[in-house]
Formats: structure tokens, sequence, C-alpha cells
């Protein structure tokens, strides 16, 4: 849906399930709640698992690879 919807439909899509987006320095924390489909348990609670990037700002490798 996303790939054939103009800028104005993303938008509207991604704002119906995204509750805020806070920003803290280098760290960003989206708070969202997903659609639930009809007839699913809307109590039930499951974690989702974080997304950590790894390397420094230079990336994850070394970027002039031995000493060249």
């Amino acid at each position: 849906m996303l790939e054939e919807a103009d800028f104005t439909e993303r938008k509207a899509f991604l704002r119906s399930f995204i509750k805020r987006i806070e920003v803290n320095k280098k760290q960003v924390t989206v708070h969202y709640n997903l659609p639930i489909p009809q007839g699913m348990p809307s109590s039930e609670q499951v974690g989702v698992l974080p997304i950590e990037t790894l390397g420094g700002e230079g990336g994850t490798r070394t970027p002039t690879p031995c000493g060249t």
C-alpha cells in the first residue's frame, strides 16, 4: 500500500498509529499502537525487540583497512 500511495496518503497512514516520536540526542523512541484486526483479543501485550545500531560515527568497518 505505501509503495503505491502518494505522500499525503502515506503520512495519514503513519499518523493513524504513531502516537509520538521522542528525540534525545542520538536516541529516537517511537510510541505507536498497531491496529488489531477484528476478532483478536485487545488485552494481549507482545514485546517488540529493540532496534540498536552498532559501531561508531564512521560505521561498523574501518574506513581505511590496513592503514592505507
